[in-house]
């Protein structure tokens, strides 16, 4: 596997695959906000992912990263 690069948000628009998704729901924004920031539990709905894991000191918020293993991607 490569390794990744950084990239602006203008690239998304070149980027060789794209991903997207919606749902409905009545849960307040901070509600969807909290159930999306917790990363350990992401293959609970998305049952692809294998593993995340936080990179750096951040651990919430916006600007966290993480790092995603998804087999085949």
């Amino acid at each position: 596997m490569g390794t990744a690069e950084q990239k602006t948000l203008d690239w998304i628009d070149q980027a060789p695959f794209s991903f997207s998704g919606s749902a409905m729901t009545k849960a307040s924004p901070d509600a969807v906000f909290a159930v999306l920031a917790d990363h350990e539990r992401w293959p609970e709905w998305f049952p692809v992912i294998t593993k995340t894991v936080v990179l750096g000191e951040q651990r919430e918020g916006v600007g966290t990263r993480r790092l995603t293993n998804i087999p085949g991607g």
